[in-house]
């Protein structure tokens, strides 16, 4: 009873300033039903070749004979539940030509060494296996190195280098579409997979940070909307060898120049040389979502994402990442889409709450019934205040099942690739799923502009334990602890100077 007076009170809705914020949401809304639409179709479309057993490529019939040489590059720190499965279904993904794989880790304390050489050992005969050790780090990010050091371990006649996290699953479709990509199109600079969390049928419940983590996935399924986009995955990238280690193209030069972040570098190089980046719509790497998944975790990963934008190799970047920083992970999230959903469920409040009182579900009735015709001014237009409630009610439940639905087709997408029906789609309470998406997604927004605003005047961040100092778009300082528990570092200078004479 003592939400009814707001609620019910049209003075609320019928505010000039309340319908100018809402119509930023609505206005978000359409823009998110065109692009999840959008991204649902082009993955579809590919589905339905799969179904009609077109996902063959031209580069099955022509035999293993004129296949590329490939270098895999697997930066990899400690071992999990499902590392050697995803390390199998990687090794396995060849395309019948020659390849090699290079697992690099900073030390052999890590237990990711001992976890490789035995898996080196397991599969010796039948895929080339190398384990290296890099040392350990104090001038860029620990990945960074790894794949400095996996990059001067590659074979000199290696036509192309692919850089894969070891915590998705790969196939060989996946990697038959990446080199297609390069091969037919001299533009591209990289192309680059898409990071896919399910929830697995066998998973009884999802954590209030797996909802969010769902969310902030559903939201980046914008961004292969078109097959050049503007972004990339770390976890996933193909470039040719001779871009990769090009002096023109610089990649490499801005990794040692103590770069932090290794994909939004060969992002920032496409854009400068005005080449393009490319996702195949077969790309999309599934990963198990863990249902233990914490708050603290996600924050963690949050804060590593946008402390991210802050870094940059030169001015470009800098232009580039400060507009995905504050326009889009601030303004965007905040001011579009969790305005969309907070004017949402109030609409949806003030209707329950109309209709739950006789007074206000009659002067609801005879408003909606009679007065479409002739209605007063309720702010800025001439309709009922009920009118606007279900408008807004309407659109962002249209936008939000867009995403729904562009999530269930990369789920179809993967079960095609993988040739494994119903191995990634959950088995829980739809409309559980589904309110457990929209308030994870809501969550997600305010978490994402909190960690945004931080990294814009903080200059640290944890990443695997380690510590990390920004200046000037790069890394600036590295802190690890030591065994007695004591924070540690060596200039960044000194630290370079050793692992070049290596």
């Amino acid at each position: 009873m003592k939400l009814m007076p707001w609620l019910v009170d049209d003075t609320i809705v019928c505010n000039s300033t309340v319908q100018s914020i809402a119509s930023v949401g609505l206005l978000s809304a359409f823009i998110l039903i065109v692009l999840w639409l959008k991204t649902y179709h082009r993955i579809a479309s590919c589905s339905r070749s799969l179904k009609l057993g077109s996902n063959l490529s031209s580069e099955d019939a022509q035999g293993s004979d004129v296949q590329p040489r490939i270098s895999v590059i697997l930066p990899v720190k400690g071992v999990h539940a499902r590392t050697r499965d995803h390390w199998h279904s990687q090794v396995s993904s060849t395309l019948g030509g020659k390849m090699e794989f290079i697992f690099v880790m900073e030390s052999e304390e890590d237990p990711a060494y001992e976890a490789a050489s035995t898996f080196k050992k397991s599969m010796e005969g039948s895929v080339s296996i190398k384990v290296v050790v890099a040392g350990l780090s104090y001038y860029s990010s620990q990945k960074i190195h790894n794949l400095l050091v996996g990059v001067a371990q590659c074979s000199s006649d290696s036509e192309y280098v692919l850089l894969l996290d070891d915590d998705a699953e790969m196939s060989s479709a996946i990697l038959r579409d990446l080199v297609a990509c390069l091969r037919n199109d001299p533009r591209v600079l990289v192309a680059s997979g898409w990071p896919h969390e399910y929830v697995a049928p066998d998973c009884p419940r999802v954590s209030c940070a797996g909802y969010m983590l769902l969310g902030y996935r559903l939201l980046s399924y914008l961004g292969i909307a078109s097959e050049h986009t503007k972004v990339l995955w770390g976890g996933c990238l193909l470039l040719r060898r001779a871009d990769l280690v090009s002096p023109k193209v610089g990649i490499l030069e801005a990794w040692r120049n103590s770069g932090y972040s290794d994909d939004m570098i060969v992002g920032g190089r496409a854009h400068r040389l005005g080449m393009f980046i490319s996702i195949p719509p077969k790309a999309i790497l599934p990963a198990r979502l863990d249902p233990s998944y914490s708050v603290a975790r996600h924050w963690n990963y949050v804060r590593r994402q946008m402390f991210v934008l802050d870094t940059y190799a030169d001015k470009h970047d800098r232009n580039v990442n400060l507009f995905l920083l504050v326009v889009v992970s601030i303004g965007g999230l905040v001011f579009s889409c969790l305005n969309m959903q907070v004017f949402a469920v109030f609409s949806f409040l003030s209707l329950v709450c109309r209709l739950a009182y006789p007074e206000a579900r009659s002067a609801m009735v005879e408003r909606l019934s009679t007065q479409w015709s002739n209605s007063p001014a309720c702010g800025l237009v001439y309709a009922p205040p009920e009118a606007l409630l279900l408008v807004s009610i309407f659109m962002c439940t249209c936008a939000f099942l867009c995403g729904l639905l562009a999530a269930s087709g990369i789920t179809g997408m993967c079960e095609k690739v993988s040739a494994r029906p119903k191995s990634y789609t959950h088995r829980l309470n739809p409309l559980v799923y589904a309110v457990g998406t929209f308030l994870g997604l809501a969550a997600q927004c305010i978490m994402q502009a909190s960690a945004a605003c931080i990294a814009l005047i903080s200059n640290r961040v944890v990443w695997s334990g380690v510590h990390y100092v920004k200046k000037g778009g790069k890394v600036h300082e590295v802190w690890r602890t030591d065994s007695a528990g004591r924070l540690h570092t060596v200039p960044w200078h000194k630290s370079l100077e050793i692992h070049q004479k290596l």
